[in-house]
C-alpha cells in the first residue's frame, strides 16, 4: 500500500489532486490511500531521514545524538542498516521552493546525511557530502559552479517527485535579468538584478 500524505488546507485544491493521483495510479493496480494529517504528524513523517539514521548510529557508538556530528563513517553505517526504522511507501507533500534563487537549501535539506528530512546520503570518498560543505562556504561565480552541479545531479539521478510548487513569478520585477530555457530548468545563477 502506498500512502500520499500531505497537510489539511495547505494548498488550494489539495486533495482533489490527491484524489487524481489515487485515481491515475489505481488504474494502473496499486493500491493507494490519501492521508491528510495535522502538520505536527506530517513533520515527524518528513523528519524519517538519512540525518535520523545516523544520529541513531551516533547514539549506538555511545555518542550524544543531540551534539555530535556524524562522521562519514557514521554516514556509512547508516547507508549499510538500511536508512532510520521509518515508514516507507508513502508520497508526503513537500514544496522545495526556491525564493532566494539559491541551491543551498535544497542540498542541504535534501541531499545530505546529516538533515532528518533528507532520503538521500552518499558519504563516498568525492560523493554528494563531501560536495555539500565546499559549495555552501564558497562564493561569487565558485558558488554557483559547485551548486550547479549538485543540482544537476538531483535532478538527473534522485527521484524527487515535487507534487506542489510555489508560483514564484520571476520576470515581474523589471529589475530582474532572467531568460527563461526550453528545457524548464531555472537556472538561478544565470540570473541578476539591475542596480
Amino acid at each position: 500500500m502506498i500512502r500520499i500524505t500531505g497537510r489539511p488546507a495547505r494548498i488550494p485544491k489539495l486533495l482533489e489532486v490527491y484524489e487524481a493521483m489515487q485515481s491515475y495510479l489505481k488504474q494502473v493496480g496499486m493500491n493507494v490511500e490519501i492521508n491528510v494529517v495535522e502538520a505536527g504528524v506530517r513533520t515527524a513523517l518528513t523528519n524519517c531521514g538519512m540525518g535520523k539514521a545516523v544520529s541513531e548510529v551516533v547514539a549506538a557508538r555511545g555518542g550524544d545524538a543531540a551534539k555530535d556530528v556524524g562522521t562519514l563513517a557514521d554516514m556509512e553505517a547508516a547507508v549499510k542498516k538500511g536508512g532510520a526504522n521509518c515508514p516507507t511507501g508513502d508520497l508526503i507533500e513537500n514544496e522545495p521552493s526556491n525564493e532566494t534563487l539559491d541551491f543551498g537549501r535544497q542540498a542541504n535539506f535534501y541531499m545530505s546525511c546529516l538533515f532528518p528530512r533528507s532520503l538521500i546520503c552518499d558519504p563516498s570518498p568525492g560523493g554528494i557530502q563531501s560536495q555539500i560543505a565546499p559549495a555552501l562556504a564558497a562564493s561569487g561565480a565558485e558558488r554557483q559552479r559547485l551548486l550547479s552541479v549538485l543540482a544537476d545531479k538531483m535532478h538527473d539521478d534522485v527521484l524527487f517527485v515535487g507534487m506542489f510548487d510555489l508560483p514564484v513569478l520571476y520576470g515581474v520585477n523589471p529589475k530582474l535579468n532572467f531568460k527563461p530555457r526550453f528545457d524548464g530548468r531555472v537556472r538561478t545563477q544565470t540570473m541578476w538584478f539591475n542596480p
